[in-house]
Parts: C-alpha cells; sequence; structure tokens
C-alpha cells in the first residue's frame, strides 16, 4: 500500500503506473473490504486516469474508446466515493470532491 500510496502522490505519474495503483487499490479493497482507505485511494486514481487521458488527447479529436473509457473512470471514481463515504462518511468525504470537473 505505501509503494501505491507514493505513486498516487507524485506530481508526474504515467497512464500506464496510475493503472497499475489502481488495481493495486482494488486488490486491497478486495482483500479488506471495510476499509474506506482503499476505496478512497482507488477512487481517486481513477479520476486521475481519465485526467491524465483527457489531458493527453488536447489538441487532438478522442476516439469513442477513449471518450468511453473517461466517462467510465469517472463514474468508477464516483461510486468508490460513494462506498468510502458508505463505510467512513466522517473522514473519506473530506479528502477529495470526485465528479465535479
Amino acid at each position: 500500500m505505501m509503494g501505491a500510496t507514493a505513486k498516487l502522490t507524485r506530481r508526474e505519474t504515467t497512464l500506464d503506473e496510475m493503472k497499475s495503483v489502481k488495481e493495486a487499490f482494488d486488490r486491497l479493497a478486495t482483500k479488506h473490504p471495510g476499509d474506506a482507505r482503499y476505496y478512497l485511494n482507488s477512487a481517486v486514481s481513477s479520476e486521475t486516469i481519465a485526467v491524465i487521458m483527457r489531458n493527453n488527447a488536447v489538441g487532438r479529436s478522442l476516439t469513442a474508446e477513449e471518450r468511453s473509457e473517461i466517462t467510465r473512470r469517472y463514474e468508477d471514481a464516483v461510486q468508490l466515493l460513494l462506498q468510502a463515504e458508505a463505510l467512513d462518511p466522517e473522514n473519506a468525504g473530506i479528502h477529495r470532491d470526485i465528479g465535479r470537473r
């Protein structure tokens, strides 16, 4: 978890690195479904992936597949954030305001 969190907080992260970070948090959430931190970090990762993809597409048209993945990543982020808030409403909601971009 520490390695994934370190990658998550790094300023310059590649799309592939962010996808591996999200997979790490998803695996941890599967092992420990009651831990809101994993869902929250996975939500942040999912949103970051969508932002990276959107930023990488500046100046060119997005393919239908890219548009679909960006939308799916944002929707995934919102659902994961809601999951984290359901488990830990006091702490999860203060970290991130996902879905307002």
